[in-house]
């Protein structure tokens, strides 16, 4: 058993296969044109920031910027350039959000809702930090809150839990949640998905509920939004959560 960055012991560290040159000029604009032909079809885009080499580049960085100016809700999840982003939701953790602003601070809540209110001036949009098992904070710019963690027991893998707390984040944002609820939403998600060392576990009744809840989340929405369903739009997020929970449930008594 080794550990990572963090104080978490798994069962070995990740493994990436990356780039060691940059993208050519030609692929740079395939991207970005890429971007701006999809920017109309989606509700939220998420974007995995995390190589130097990747297909992320500055030009890149920059055309998203112009698409959350213009109103597209855009997550970012970025290793090293969070600091680099205005106009959209960034999604650092507690190391990333802490380097961005030069800084070396204790994980506790009160120690990171002031880094989250800091990055949130910087960027001009909201931010959410993940802090491991303490859960996440957020700000907004108007309002800062915190969303605890939900309970881990015994032998734990944390590959793959920053990708699935972004991936339920962007599904419950792109409903019309607050930051604040797309943030709880999100590490319920990410708590269930990291129950077995050595493999991500899909098969236990709390996996069950969070997949179920956010199928039924999408449904709803769009569902709403064929049907110009106003209650149901701003409903989709607690019927979806609810019904989660009673099919996780009854997943656990079969």
């Amino acid at each position: 058993n080794r550990m990572g960055i963090s104080d978490i012991v798994y069962e070995d560290p990740r493994i990436d296969f990356v780039n060691y040159e940059p993208i050519s000029r030609e692929t740079e604009q395939q991207v970005i044109e890429t971007l701006m032909a999809m920017a109309g079809r989606v509700d939220i885009l998420a974007v995995s920031d995390q190589l130097p080499w990747g297909v992320v580049t500055g030009r890149v960085r920059r055309a998203l910027e112009d698409l959350g100016k213009q109103g597209l809700k855009i997550v970012v999840d970025s290793r090293d350039q969070i600091h680099t982003y205005r106009n959209v939701i960034i999604k650092p953790n507690e190391y990333e959000s802490a380097a961005a602003l030069g800084r070396q601070v204790g994980c506790t809540v009160k120690n990171y809702i002031p880094i989250a209110g800091e990055l949130t001036k910087l960027t001009g949009a909201p931010v959410v930090v993940t802090l491991g098992a303490l859960g996440s904070v957020w700000a907004d710019g108007h309002d800062t809150g915190f969303a605890p963690s939900v309970p881990a027991a015994g032998p734990i893998d944390i590959v793959g839990a920053g990708d699935t707390f972004l991936s339920a984040f962007c599904a419950a944002a792109a409903t019309g949640c607050g930051i604040g609820q797309a943030a709880a939403f999100a590490n319920l998600a990410s708590g269930n998905f990291f129950t077995a060392e050595g493999s991500l576990t899909f098969t236990n009744a709390p996996a069950i509920a969070t997949i179920a809840g956010c199928v039924i989340m999408m449904i709803l929405v769009k569902l709403s939004r064929a049907r110009d369903i106003g209650w149901l739009r701003e409903w989709a997020f607690a019927i979806a959560m609810f019904s989660g929970m009673f099919i996780g449930y009854a997943v656990s008594v079969i």
